[in-house]
């Protein structure tokens, strides 16, 4: 058992050495289509994403459907996402979170929700992806998401999170289930 421990713990600790840190930023956040008021500290809520591992465009689909609930939605963007955190001070930015990848060339962008959580009805847009980083996975990765005025002063930009519609038949039978409820209640 001894021996298990140990082995586990050399384990842990190589992988926490070969993990280094992706160090992200961003300013200028405004509320969606404001152009004076930015998102205050604490209230926005960001996803960071390597595009490699989760494509714009699936995160797209999964905020716009109509067929999956929201709990299934933030499922999907936690397991995607490398992390999320809330904004830091009012319009900026500024986190840091463990990363353990392959060398390479990374793409990375950032999924900004107005508020501190993700819900239905709630508005999100997505940072322009600019550059691609080089990984080595030994020292820190800055990914300077930069100047976001201009993508979040513009309304058409922010997209709103779709509620979940349920099936015609899941209704149906929710109805057929109360109604033989009733009479069961009634003959008793």
């Amino acid at each position: 058992m001894k021996k298990l421990v140990i082995a586990i713990a050399i384990g842990v600790a190589a992988i926490a050495v070969n993990a280094a840190s992706v160090n992200w930023t961003a300013s200028n956040i405004f509320q969606p289509g404001s152009t004076t008021d930015k998102i205050a500290a604490g209230s926005g809520l960001v996803y960071y994403f390597c595009a490699q591992e989760t494509a714009l465009a699936d995160v797209s689909s999964a905020l716009a459907s109509t067929e999956t609930t929201l709990a299934e939605k933030v499922s999907f963007l936690n397991g995607g996402s490398m992390d999320n955190a809330a904004l830091d001070v009012a319009g900026k930015i500024t986190h840091s979170t463990t990363w353990d990848k392959a060398a390479g060339s990374y793409t990375f962008y950032a999924l900004i929700f107005e508020n501190t959580s993700v819900t239905e009805g709630g508005k999100y847009v997505l940072t322009a992806v600019t550059s691609t980083y080089g990984w080595d996975n030994s020292s820190d990765t800055g990914v300077a998401l930069g100047n976001q005025k201009t993508l979040t002063q513009n309304a058409a930009n922010w997209s709103t999170v779709a509620a979940s519609v349920p099936e015609p038949t899941s209704g149906v039978l929710m109805l057929l289930g109360l109604a033989g409820l009733a009479l069961k209640r009634r003959r008793a």
